[in-house]
């Protein structure tokens, strides 16, 4: 049996411990959790078994369910869970002794009744021990950066998953103001057919009355197929098959409370952006590693082991090897000229994702404002002027002072108002999606009292409207067959000077 120095020995015994370290499997997993958490989003930590369809509750998808089943179906976010194990072998590789190389030989001589010749070598190399240090220290910054890039997709997910739920209930509502603006115009039009087969209308003027209804049917057309698609963008986001409408609510949250001041906006993304985080540490981490190369960039491949010979006369010899690369052809120079400009590409990417930052900051507050505003001018001005109008006109056609198509004019005008309050408040939900990607973290929720459709559009006179609603209001006193609500019939009346 060949024996073997006791420091080979100790050698092979470090090798063998080393390689014994258990590979941990979940590593990085929760410190990721913790960066969102401290964010403002909580991550499921189990997956849904089936992702194909909606799970079933007699509820409307809320917000925070649809963010949870974002996290746990979107298959960007299974990448980015991906990515993070990529890391994670990266970084446990880095910490491990690169393996020692074991050579054999065999010799047999010519010469007559000589035997044969064995040498066995072991030879480890100490390159890979020395550069161990730095190769670790940049993987574990790597697996670090990792963490904070899965946190930081985890936030946009949920942002972005936010903002597609507020496109898809906006557009929903949306719908039921164009629904209602076709069903006023096409009772218009029957009662205008209605009026010319009596000789009470030029020709002309049902024919324009019958236009708008075509119009108001085409634009309710569109508004379906626009909610179709804001659905369907949802339903990707969710990491989902199928999202039917009936799962949407009908409703929307009315503003409630202050955005925080441009200031300390741009100070709680220069804190909080785990993209920015993710960008200074790599700049940090390729300074080290430029440092290193500069430092060793004349060290070859290094090896050192032990060779034992059993010659053919059965005697042993035994010593150590070191086998060392010359610097003759070339000194490093390209790899540290590679470290250098990788260093600087890092920096000027830090200062460019900082810049797009603070202008994604001002961008999404001044949307928020200006949304806000919108919303506030359609609620407490647009939309009581509007029903003012409806219902002094109302109180005229009673009188017989205007026709009943006036009536139908100033009713669609009150239904494009709706839908005007819909499409701020839709814009307004999203923008403040938008700025909490923007800062880098949820912002602390502002939902008021919720606005609904029917309630806006006067469909739906006893489901209780919140007080800044202006849907309360009678919209059901004119009957589209010819008759008021006081009786008359003003089908007879002559309508040819209107």
């Amino acid at each position: 049996m060949i024996g073997c120095p006791h420091g080979v020995a100790g050698l092979v015994l470090a090798l063998t411990l080393t390689a014994c370290a258990s590979y941990p499997a979940r590593r990085g997993v929760e410190e990721s959790h913790a960066l969102a958490s401290a964010r403002g989003v909580e991550v499921p930590v189990a997956q849904q078994a089936d992702c194909t369809l909606l799970p079933h509750t007699d509820a409307r998808l809320s917000e925070d369910a649809a963010v949870r089943l974002a996290l746990q179906c979107n298959a960007a976010i299974a990448a980015a869970y991906a990515r993070l194990g990529i890391a994670r072998a990266e970084a446990f590789e880095a910490g491990r002794l690169a393996n020692p190389s074991l050579s054999l030989g065999v010799a047999d001589s010519n010469a007559p009744e000589s035997g044969t010749k064995i040498s066995l070598g072991l030879a480890q190399n100490f390159t890979n021990l020395i550069l161990r240090g730095p190769r670790t220290r940049l993987a574990e910054g790597e697996f670090e950066r990792a963490q904070q890039l899965l946190a930081g997709d985890v936030l946009v997910l949920a942002a972005d998953t936010a903002a597609a739920y507020h496109r898809a209930v906006g557009a929903a509502l949306v719908v039921e103001g164009r629904e209602a603006i076709a069903e006023a115009r096409e009772a218009s039009a029957e009662l205008a057919a209605r009026f010319h087969a009596a000789g009470n209308m030029p020709a002309r003027e049902r024919a324009a009355i019958e236009t708008e209804a075509v119009l108001a049917r085409i634009a309710s057309r569109e508004a379906r197929d626009a909610a179709l698609a804001a659905r369907l963008d949802l339903q990707r986001k969710l990491g989902i098959a199928e999202l039917d409408a009936t799962a949407l609510p009908d409703a929307l949250a009315a503003p409630a409370g202050d955005v925080p001041p441009l200031a300390a906006l741009r100070e709680l993304a220069d804190a909080q952006r785990l993209d920015l985080a993710a960008s200074r540490r790599l700049v940090e981490l390729l300074a080290d590693s430029t440092a290193t190369t500069r430092k060793l960039r004349w060290l070859g491949e290094f090896e050192v082991g032990v060779e034992i010979e059993r010659e053919p006369d059965r005697s042993r010899l035994a010593g150590p090897t070191l086998s060392i690369q010359l610097p003759l052809f070339h000194q490093g120079q390209g790899a540290l000229a590679r470290a250098e400009a990788t260093q600087a590409w890092s920096d000027a990417e830090r200062r460019r994702l900082a810049l797009e930052v603070r202008t994604a900051v001002d961008l999404a507050q001044r949307e928020v404002e200006s949304a806000r505003a919108r919303v506030a001018d359609h609620r407490d001005a647009l939309l009581p002027r509007r029903a003012a109008v409806v219902a002094r006109t109302q109180e005229e056609v009673n009188f017989m002072l205007r026709g009943v198509f006036e009536l139908v004019d100033a009713r669609v005008d009150e239904y494009e108002a709706a839908i005007g309050y819909f499409e701020a408040l839709r814009d307004y939900r999203i923008a403040r999606a938008t700025l909490d990607a923007a800062v880098g973290a949820r912002i602390a929720s502002d939902r008021g009292e919720p606005v609904r459709a029917a309630v806006v559009l006067g469909l739906a006179r006893d489901a209780g409207a919140p007080s800044h609603d202006h849907g309360a209001h009678d919209h059901g006193s004119m009957d589209h067959s010819g008759t008021d609500d006081s009786g008359m019939d003003h089908s007879g009346m002559d309508h040819s000077g209107m």
